[in-house]
């Protein structure tokens, strides 16, 4: 049976029914106090397992304020050390700078995060050997708004994906008021040719609007 079968099939048996409840008015009036309570119902549930407070608290934009390594790396190719990425002046034709890095948790989706991830490689277009480029990503999170938690969801489908595209491993996302800290295992091209891995601390803090209160 085609789909347009399947739809004439279930419009047919939906008019035949409706026309039951029609000539029923006892069996219309039933199904309507049903329908009212199975509503009422709903929406006492919602009420017990929401807190929109917390939801607004967790939802928003964050913008990237920090990010540094456990070890310090020859960011610029000067001989100079330093473990701080904004000291990183080396970016890719058309790449965000740090400090226009984000992290999205969307109010209508609190089962996932996504952010942005520094990716150090060649930039052919730019004929620069070594350079720094936004990758945006995401990752599963599970927000409990009884308890007021969030938590990422470790997926070894998301692991690989990072793995093999951006050189990098989620370890742990924490949450706290108006501030997201993500931690990856990360690899850094260097100007040598060699990755080098290191551990990646980003910390991002909410960002208000102004048309936000």
């Amino acid at each position: 049976m085609s789909w347009l079968d399947f739809l004439k099939f279930e419009g047919r048996s939906l008019s035949f029914l409706l026309a039951l409840i029609e000539e029923n008015q006892t069996m219309k009036k039933t199904i309507t106090l049903l329908s009212l309570f199975f509503i009422l119902a709903c929406n006492s549930e919602d009420d017990d397992n929401s807190n929109p407070e917390f939801v607004e608290a967790v939802s928003g934009w964050y913008r990237l304020s920090e990010a540094y390594t456990d070890e310090a790396l020859d960011l610029n190719q000067n001989g100079e050390l330093s473990a701080n990425l904004f000291d990183w002046n080396h970016y890719c034709g058309g790449a965000y700078l740090l400090e226009s890095y984000f992290v999205i948790i969307q109010e209508r989706f609190l089962d996932d995060i996504s952010f942005d991830i520094p990716f150090s490689g060649k930039d052919q277009n730019l004929n620069q050997s070594y350079c720094i480029r936004n990758l945006s990503s995401g990752y599963p999170i599970e927000v409990n708004e009884i308890e007021e938690t969030l938590v990422m969801i470790q997926d070894d489908y998301w692991d690989d994906f990072h793995q093999t595209h951006f050189h990098a491993r989620v370890i742990d996302i924490v949450w706290e008021k108006e501030v997201i800290y993500i931690t990856l295992e990360k690899e850094f091209y260097q100007a040598n040719g060699e990755w080098i891995e290191t551990i990646l601390y980003m910390t991002f803090e909410k960002e208000y609007f102004e048309d936000e209160n």
